[in-house]
């Protein structure tokens, strides 16, 4: 019985293996799969493809009071102005002496850690300090320069800049403000300084700003107290406040696409993806721009080389999404800056609403950077904006 069963086995066995190699194994079965549920792979690029697509850019108002950078200088395209306020702590044993004439400030400076810079190292950097004369807010921007006050002296002198770090002498009189201002019984005032950038300067610095942790990058002022014959001691005073603006003016270009950090240039890109049906599904969509080196920009300590792309949420394109935290970033090979969108892509293919893209530097506000892009219409087809959609769909 046994035996029996073992031998119809093989012959079952030798029968599958015969079926399996015929000459024809894909039609095996080919009639029990419906025509319309068949899967095809495609590729849609917009290089070789008929896509229509425009692109523009536009001034964006931003508030730089979220900067972790204050940036001070001049290029040929922007400047960067800032507004600082210290208030200095004396000790009770100082104090006393020097409201009673017996200790003075000796000297005054200020030290700066360099983090950012734009242009080359080598070029022309220079500044004046000013003390303002009207209270200020972190809302102050380059509108509010119109009824800025502020002395025309410059309290400062002897601008030393290394490849590290920027100091300069403060006159001790501002100390002196500073310090009575502090004893309510004297009226001055402390609206702290005002640094703008020399007119032959040729590079933006960028420096720490207020930190409230344990950050040794942060401008410092340093006094001498001394007490004549007697004592001399150093002290130093870490900012309360600080702020930058940017000045710049909007480029005219209509086939290209400007996107500038702090001053608030940021570009538009739209795609018209209606040759998409409804249900593909998004393997990969690459977003490609080709850079115009000759007219960016970028700094030589500050990682420039990201742009970041969210989805606007309306055909005005003057909202994002509900869910405009998912950010894209393009990161820059050569002169190209590239990556994947496919879930912008298959948000606008699942609920038929695509109202295009917004590009804006990836850090905006501690940087002074411009990137330029080649736009839509620019008359080389093969250095416009570029989307390669990888995707499948129901025959």
């Amino acid at each position: 019985m046994y035996k029996n069963f073992f031998v119809y086995l093989l012959i079952l066995l030798l029968s599958l293996s015969l079926i399996a190699c015929s000459d024809d194994p894909t039609s095996v079965g080919s009639n029990l799969i419906p025509g319309e549920d068949n899967i095809k792979f495609d590729l849609l690029d917009t290089y070789q493809d008929s896509v229509n697509q425009s692109s523009s850019f536009y001034k964006d108002t931003l508030n730089l009071a979220g900067s972790s950078v204050i940036l001070l200088g001049k290029t040929d395209f922007a400047e960067s102005r800032f507004l600082i306020k210290f208030f200095p702590t004396v000790p009770d044993s100082i104090l006393t002496y020097y409201k009673n004439g017996q200790a003075f400030v000796k000297q005054a400076w200020i030290n700066f850690k360099t983090l950012y810079r734009l242009g080359d190292k080598n070029s022309n950097f220079d500044f004046s300090i000013h003390q303002i004369r009207r209270n200020w807010a972190l809302n102050f921007n380059e509108d509010s320069l119109a009824s800025f006050q502020y002395d025309n002296v410059n309290v400062g002198s002897n601008v030393t800049v290394t490849d590290t770090s920027v100091s300069v002498k403060l006159q001790t009189g501002v100390l002196d403000e500073w310090i009575q201002y502090r004893d309510s019984t004297i009226s001055t005032v402390n609206y702290g300084l005002y640094f703008v950038p020399s007119q032959n300067s040729e590079q933006i610095l960028g420096f720490r700003g207020i930190s409230y942790a344990a950050d040794t990058a942060q401008p410092t002022v340093y006094f001498v107290f001394e007490k004549p014959n007697e004592w001399v001691d150093t002290l130093y005073i870490l900012p309360a406040q600080n702020k930058h603006v940017i000045l710049s003016s909007t480029p005219q270009s209509s086939d290209e696409i400007y996107l500038q950090a702090g001053y608030g240039l940021r570009g538009q890109l739209y795609f018209d993806l209606s040759k998409l049906k409804k249900g593909s599904i998004i393997n990969k969509a690459i977003l490609e721009l080709t850079g115009d080196m000759s007219k960016s920009a970028l700094s030589s300590t500050l990682n420039d080389s990201s742009v970041s792309v969210t989805r606007y949420g309306d055909s005005l394109r003057t909202k994002l999404t509900s869910d405009s935290l998912v950010v894209v970033s393009l990161t820059r090979s050569g002169n190209v800056y590239s990556g994947n969108i496919s879930y912008f892509v298959q948000n606008w293919v699942n609920n038929g609403k695509n109202y295009g893209m917004r590009l804006t530097m990836g850090d905006e506000l501690g940087s002074a950077s411009r990137l330029v892009f080649f736009g839509s219409s620019y008359i080389e087809a093969d250095k416009r904006p570029r989307l390669k959609i990888t995707y499948v769909q129901k025959n």
